[in-house]
């Protein structure tokens, strides 16, 4: 803290930042070149560029979502199914008596 209090208006300096995927929890840190008087939001806006221009990632009001998420297919599931289905219509038609899963 001493360090900052001294540096001068604007000056530049190495800083780590760091950001999470908001679906999958991935996380990238780095070190970026920031300056004194950048506000926490300009920081991240640093960091937040960086991934969208050079891996991939979508950041924007929706969130922090990085490629993998991007491109994996949001219809897959991606857990167990258990249970037993008791009716299910498929194109049309009705199937009942239990289809285990």
């Amino acid at each position: 803290m001493v360090r900052a209090a001294a540096m001068d208006e604007g000056e530049l300096y190495p800083c780590q930042l760091g950001i999470f995927c908001d679906r999958c929890g991935e996380t990238f840190e780095g070190d970026f070149i920031v300056s004194v008087n950048m506000t926490r939001d300009e920081r991240l806006g640093v960091i937040r560029k960086h991934m969208t221009t050079v891996h991939g990632w979508r950041c924007d009001e929706h969130g922090d979502i990085c490629y993998r998420c991007l491109t994996r297919p949001q219809n897959v599931i991606t857990g167990t199914v258990t249970g037993i289905v008791t009716g299910i219509v498929i194109q049309g038609h009705d199937f009942h008596g239990g289809l285990h899963l």
